[in-house]
């Protein structure tokens, strides 16, 4: 229990926000699900449909290129039609992307599928945080968007964990098909949520706004966070240009910032090169591809469990130190082990537990607070605009990572590529100390009023 910010009467976390966060988790699992189940079906779709590799990795690219487009249009739409609306056209993309894919008949459909799923995982990576953000409490906001995050890690593992199933038969459709089981109650689940309170008020909808609250608050003063919601958004909406402009320029280029470390940190490592690092320390195995994206599932969860446990009782900055400081304490040992060549059973364990800290330290900080705060750092009249812009420099990040990560493989060697990640994972402790604000606690009113004051 705490107080409400706006007042002196207490506020408790409703069971309804909690219904809330698991349906919007439910959504982060389909992201994640869909963002690695397309590493082990390629194994066996090209033996289906002969492929040249330039064509293979524009299937696996697709949904890359999707998720960069539903990043672009997610906030604008939600700003649009509302967040609830946007949501539920996001489960039947996830829908339809996936029966699309699964029941392609040629290399072509397969691509258009794989780009329809990867535009609902752009929209919903940036409409999920968006409208968990404004239900939920000041008080535990961090974590309920950690849960989020983690049912985004639940999503690798069950990728895994299909692919895993299915191996033996290669029923690469049915692995491309499984979403469909999430994306149906994840419809049902956003039918029955309300609206967010602030685009309701941002849009001259008191009459809902006020029912919602009354909803996702026990124990509040709606009429006085309703007043608050009010002063804070001044009468008018945003615009693209107010993102420009003096006040948000800073928390703009701060949202950008920790999207584009987010990716450039050596993230890449666990997920195209973890099999090459268990093969170094002997785990050989037909099924290593598999059973080393399962360990680096594992370890993200673990981490992403982590964060949701001490958000919002050790703050947001603590985390992403930690996080990054994880990586850094991961990244050079793996590179020595490689530079060493040493497969002894020191070499091996340096290998293998630099790689699973890296995908820890990883989810505890990077992967959870940088969407958390991009949700936190805007005010209403352009958080939706504001966070596609975070989110599309993540997307970009990760796009330009994925095919650039073989070539600076082969140009500088594990070693090298290994300490260069470490060295900027070094450079983003120290911006994250000197940059990024705490947030902890905070309304969110408070906090876009304190970054427009240059705070």
């Amino acid at each position: 229990m705490t107080t409400n910010g706006h007042g002196d009467r207490p506020t408790q976390t409703t069971g309804f926000v909690y219904f809330a966060t698991l349906v919007i988790a439910l959504g982060g699992s389909l992201f994640g699900y869909n963002a690695t189940v397309i590493a082990g079906a390629i194994l066996f779709i090209e033996k289906q449909f002969p492929m040249s590799p330039l064509l293979e990795e524009s299937v696996i690219a697709a949904s890359l290129v999707g998720a960069l487009v539903g990043a672009a249009v997610g906030g604008p739409l939600a700003d649009r039609f509302g967040r609830r609306w946007v949501l539920l056209l996001t489960a039947a993309v996830f829908l339809f992307g996936a029966l699309g894919s699964a029941l392609a008949p040629n290399v072509p459909a397969l691509a258009a599928g794989r780009a329809l799923v990867g535009s609902a995982i752009g929209i919903v990576s940036v409409v999920g945080t968006l409208y968990l953000a404004e239900v939920s409490p000041d008080h535990v906001r961090g974590r309920l968007i950690s849960i989020y995050m983690a049912a985004n890690m639940g999503g690798v593992i069950c990728g895994y964990l299909v692919e895993l199933a299915l191996d033996a038969d290669g029923s690469w459709r049915w692995m491309l098909g499984f979403p469909v089981v999430i994306a149906v109650p994840f419809a049902l689940g956003v039918w029955a949520l309300p609206e967010t309170p602030r685009w309701c008020v941002c849009n001259d909808r008191l009459g809902p706004a006020k029912a919602a609250l009354r909803r996702i608050r026990r124990g509040a003063d709606v009429e006085r966070e309703l007043e608050h919601i009010q002063a804070s958004v001044g009468g008018r909406k945003g615009s693209w240009s107010d993102l420009l402009g003096a006040a948000l320029r800073p928390a703009l280029v701060l949202g950008i910032g920790l999207g584009v470390l987010q990716r450039v940190t050596g993230i890449n490592i666990p997920f195209f090169y973890g099999p090459t690092i268990f093969e170094f320390a002997g785990m050989q195995s037909v099924r290593m591809d598999i059973l080393a994206g399962l360990g680096v599932g594992t370890a993200l969860l673990v981490g992403q469990l982590l964060s949701l446990i001490v958000v919002d009782h050790l703050g947001r900055r603590p985390l992403l130190l930690i996080g990054y400081g994880g990586m850094v304490c991961g990244l050079f040992p793996l590179g020595l082990a490689f530079a060493l060549g040493d497969q002894s059973q020191l070499g091996q364990w340096m290998a293998v537990g630099g790689v699973m800290l890296v995908a820890a330290a990883w989810a505890a900080g990077p992967a959870s607070v940088t969407f958390l705060l991009i949700s936190e750092l805007y005010p209403q009249q352009v958080r939706g605009p504001a966070m596609s812009v975070a989110t599309v420099a993540i997307w970009s990040s990760f796009l330009v990572m994925t095919f650039t990560f073989l070539t600076t493989l082969n140009w500088l060697g594990e070693s090298a590529t290994f300490w260069a990640y470490g060295v900027l994972s070094l450079v983003a402790t120290g911006l994250v100390y000197w940059k990024v604000p705490e947030t902890k606690g905070k309304d969110l009113e408070e906090i876009s009023r304190s970054l427009a004051g240059g705070k």
